[in-house]
């Protein structure tokens, strides 16, 4: 069967062709992949989820006769956005580990364990604005940008989830026993 007719198929919630597509292309996306990420682990993480996305978005794509280039446009995104949240995620650990300038001593500063889980109550678009804006020091205006959002709502989604962040990590876990 000719792959257009698969994409249009899949396009139809066909399976079968949405498995054939898949076999099909997954090994140049696993090329791909390991040439941008390095650890076995993420690019599985990532496949799945450029299969996911593929999933959710192939009934947008226009020409079926491009699903070959709209899929490895699809996983090269996924790749970097897994890329841009790791780096991310590693330049904020070290700066919140810290304890503050206030002399607080180590064993009461906030543990990094529950500073990740803080940061994992929020929603992927409020972490990405809370490490942007306290760590790269990004302005409002620019997240808003790269988030395609306006900047007052920005400015509002890092109030609000900086008061999640109070809440998770100034409440005291033995008040909860």
């Amino acid at each position: 069967m000719d792959a257009t007719q698969d994409v249009r198929l899949a396009q139809d919630g066909d399976t079968d062709a949405w498995e054939r597509l898949i076999q099909a292309h997954m090994p140049r996306i696993f090329r791909l992949l390991r040439s941008q990420l390095s650890s076995p682990e993420d690019i599985d993480d990532v496949a799945q989820d450029v299969c996911l996305h593929a999933i959710i978005g192939i009934r947008g794509l226009r020409k079926p006769e491009l699903f070959g280039q709209w899929f490895r446009t699809v996983a090269f995104n996924r790749a970097m956005q897994w890329q841009r949240r790791r780096y991310a995620e590693d330049a904020i650990r070290p700066r919140l580990w810290q304890p503050d300038s206030q002399g607080i001593e180590d064993d009461q500063a906030v543990s990094r364990i529950d500073i990740v889980a803080a940061l994992g109550l929020l929603p992927p678009s409020d972490r990405d604005a809370i490490v942007l804006h306290y760590v790269y020091d990004w302005s409002s205006t620019a997240i808003a940008k790269l988030q395609g959002k306006p900047a007052g709502t920005v400015r509002w989604r890092i109030h609000q989830a900086r008061e999640v962040l109070r809440t998770a990590l100034v409440s005291d876990p033995k008040s909860k026993e």
